[in-house]
């Protein structure tokens, strides 16, 4: 069901199960997060709610999961563990040395912006985190010159 409210003109609203804008006020009341990564069939990526300030979503990984060293421009990005253990990795700069973190359910982390950072799933369980950050135009991959991030993640980012 969904929760009906007086938001400003200007606000978007995305149901998570089918993208529908209700831009006329209608906004998606998640009540179980668990449901929202069942219905997009345990893909990887699956948004919850964006604004032009604010991007929220929920990360599924599977067991041996690990992305490369990367940040996003302009903006922090933070990460809650809420089921699995995240092995993360990062790099304030370029020439910084790396330094891993072990997050289990309940830990957070935020990036710096212009951070690097890895994410890994090192378990034999699947790995559920919440991520909150701003949108963003660019993506830059270690060692790699920035990319639209659009090309890389869709409408994801």
């Amino acid at each position: 069901s969904r929760l009906a409210l007086d938001p400003p003109a200007a606000s978007r609203y995305i149901d998570v199960n089918n993208d529908t804008d209700f831009g006329s006020g209608r906004m998606p009341k998640v009540s179980n997060v668990w449901n929202v990564i069942e219905s997009t069939g345990k893909k990887p990526f699956a948004r919850i709610a964006k604004e032009r300030d604010l991007m929220i979503a929920l990360n599924y990984y599977k067991p041996g999961y690990k992305n490369e060293f990367h940040h996003h421009w302009g903006t922090s990005q933070s990460f809650l563990v809420m089921k699995g253990v995240l092995t993360l990795r990062t790099r304030k700069n370029t020439q910084a040395p790396v330094e891993e973190f072990k997050l289990k359910e309940g830990d957070c982390c935020v990036m710096e912006m212009g951070e690097y950072y890895q994410l890994e799933n090192e378990t034999d369980e699947p790995l559920v985190l919440y991520q909150a950050k701003q949108p963003t135009d660019k993506f830059q991959m270690l060692g790699k010159d920035p990319i639209d991030a659009r090309e890389q993640f869709g409408d994801a980012v």
